[in-house]
């Protein structure tokens, strides 16, 4: 089992899932209302968007280090590519607005 769990596509799956899980976190706790096309609209509006995509991996921390005190240094690596990912995107996204 702990062979299954330590591998790179389960940290870069977990990397991935963990932001949009707090992302939709965020959303509920600060949408008063909004629908969720609404709330997206309202980010964008604000150029707000990148500032909410680099807090939302900020729980990819914990990610990684849970799999590093596990001893699952393959998944821990899957949770830094994808970390590294959504920070290639944000970089993007800032160089082209």
């Amino acid at each position: 089992m702990k062979q299954k769990l330590n591998s790179v596509s389960i940290g870069i799956l977990t990397g991935v899932f963990v932001p949009l899980i707090a992302v939709i976190v965020f959303y509920l706790f600060t949408s008063k209302s909004f629908s969720v096309k609404e709330y997206i609209h309202f980010l964008v509006l604000k150029n707000v968007y990148t500032n909410i995509i680099s807090l939302c991996v900020i729980p990819n921390l914990l990610a990684f280090f849970i799999f590093i005190w596990l001893d699952f240094l393959n998944s821990a690596r899957g949770v830094l590519v994808a970390t590294f990912g959504f920070a290639f995107i944000v970089l993007g996204l800032k160089l082209l607005t």
